[in-house]
């Protein structure tokens, strides 16, 4: 119920996931429970696309899960994956944001998947 309110209140939404094969078969299943959520409640909800996110050190099948999404889902997959640090951990665990605990890698990878979600909302 908790999402289905915050959908009823929202025009937009990103999809994140994991770079791993479980996730990675819940996208499909996601958008179309999205979807149809949005059209029982009647409010046009808007993909504004999928972030990768926890991608972790590299290996062959975190990439190929990376490039099945891409090639499934095309341009909705944003650019930037947000690597897995222990840094956004521990901010989270802080209640800090990622910008405060000084890692600029992370920062980069927020501000870009941000500037990303605004360009593709129009509000840039």
């Amino acid at each position: 119920m908790p999402t289905q309110n915050a959908l009823a209140m929202s025009s937009h939404f990103i999809v994140p996931v994991a770079p791993d094969f479980l996730a990675g078969i819940g996208v499909g299943m996601l958008l179309d429970r999205v979807r149809e959520i949005g059209e029982g409640l009647e409010v046009d909800l808007k993909n504004v696309g999928i972030v990768i996110g926890r991608a972790g050190r590299k290996s062959k099948h975190r990439e190929s899960i990376a490039a099945a999404l891409r090639k499934k889902f095309g341009e909705l997959v944003f650019p930037t994956e947000i690597k897995e640090r222990v840094s956004v951990s521990e901010a989270a665990s802080l209640q800090k944001s990622v910008f405060e605990v000084g890692n600029r890698a992370a920062s980069r990878e927020f501000t870009a998947v941000c500037e990303e979600a605004l360009r593709r909302m129009g509000w840039n």
